[in-house]
């Protein structure tokens, strides 16, 4: 499953949630580093089920986290979707992002959501090794003599 795909399934799950739109905001202000085409459809889902405005505010990761460090004492944003996820943990450590704990994210393995709720993985990727015909003279002049060694870096369950 693409992560694409992935990230839409998981906010459409979110469309589908209940949601007490009398305890909440007029205004939901969403900073994403994903892109628009990808959260637009989930966003007007969102609006339409429940009559909360969305405003999406579409930037990369780490130019709408320093606005985020910037905000942390006025902040504008009520969700924020990072593409990566050492982006979290530098929030986290500046205080800006603030525990909350999905009842439908209860049950995620560790690793997919940070252990005091401060965020939650909603997709992943593949992270690819691949060696180009351009560096193949410096592989061959480095590698080690068992070609499996790269096997080494990742876990054993891959």
């Amino acid at each position: 499953m693409n992560a694409r795909f992935l990230l839409i399934a998981v906010l459409a799950a979110a469309v589908g949630a209940p949601f007490d739109s009398a305890s909440a905001a007029d205004e939901l202000v969403v900073y994403s580093g994903r892109k628009e085409m990808v959260l637009k459809p989930v966003a007007d889902a969102f609006q339409k089920k429940t009559g909360v405005q969305v405003r999406l505010k579409i930037g990369k990761t780490s130019g709408l986290a320093n606005e985020l460090i910037q905000e942390k004492t006025r902040p504008r944003a009520d969700v924020f979707i990072a593409t990566e996820a050492g982006v979290m943990e530098v929030l986290a450590k500046n205080g800006v992002l603030d525990a909350y704990v999905s009842p439908e994210a209860r049950d995620l393995e560790p690793g997919f959501r940070d252990r005091e709720g401060r965020w939650t993985g909603i997709s992943s990727r593949a992270r690819v090794l691949r060696l180009m015909k351009t560096s193949r003279s410096i592989w061959r002049a480095t590698r080690p003599a068992d070609p499996s060694h790269i096997r080494k870096w990742a876990p054993a369950v891959w």
